[in-house]
């Protein structure tokens, strides 16, 4: 039976049964009670301590006799997730120097499956950059200079490919705000060495819908990141 590791951010089973939010560390019981009826998927410490850890707050969650639904309600409380937010920022903004990262995201939707890839170039900063004052001014003076201005060092070209025949507008399905965001999260997400995870982003998801999910775990869209230093 599938648990997660303590710490561990990446939700590694996306089993139907056991759609617990992903950081939470279970025991699981796959022998019998003694009356011959199976444990099936409860938590080892429900017949014991009657509580389980959160690896995010640090603290043991009581539950009683409906484990599952307390789990869920915790991971969804705020003070969880403002924790949880607090851990990502630290692992999103950590430092790295001329790391060249590929995001790979695959939607699939009702009538058609699309693939967006992006790059992230550069030295990365430790916190997204915060659009000043003088960068109107100067955009202004240079508006004459776009086909000659330097491209953006740390997100390079979509490319986006589809079963369909017709033509997308990149604007109207992906939202050109995706990839300004991006630039904010460079290390989102960091899943270095995973071979993927799947989300469920909805029908049209925004950036900040896509930086959501990869904190929980879901259905439909898979995710892979390479990096090359």
């Amino acid at each position: 039976m599938p648990f997660s590791e303590k710490g561990d951010l990446l939700a590694i089973s996306l089993d139907k049964d056991v759609k617990i939010k992903n950081r939470w560390r279970w025991d699981w019981l796959e022998e019998k009670t003694e009356k011959g009826t199976p444990h099936g998927t409860w938590c080892k410490k429900l017949a014991t301590a009657g509580a389980c850890y959160c690896t995010t707050c640090n603290c043991y969650i009581k539950y009683g006799s409906i484990g599952k639904m307390r789990l869920k309600d915790h991971g969804n409380d705020d003070s969880h997730i403002g924790r949880t937010e607090n851990l990502m920022q630290k692992l999103l903004y950590k430092k790295v120097q001329r790391m060249k990262k590929k995001l790979i995201i695959t939607l699939k939707r009702k009538h058609r499956t699309e693939k967006i890839e992006r790059e992230v170039i550069g030295d990365v900063p430790d916190r997204p950059r915060v659009p000043q004052e003088s960068d109107s001014e100067s955009s202004d003076e240079n508006a004459d200079d776009d086909e000659q201005a330097t491209p953006d060092p740390y997100v390079a070209e979509t490319e986006i490919d589809t079963e369909d025949d017709e033509p997308i507008d990149d604007e109207q399905d992906f939202m050109t705000t995706w990839s300004k965001n991006l630039r904010g999260f460079p290390q989102i997400p960091p899943f270095t060495g995973a071979s993927g995870i799947k989300v469920d982003l909805g029908d049209n998801p925004t950036a900040y819908d896509v930086y959501k999910q990869f904190l929980t775990d879901g259905i439909i869209t898979h995710i892979k990141v390479e990096t090359n230093r």
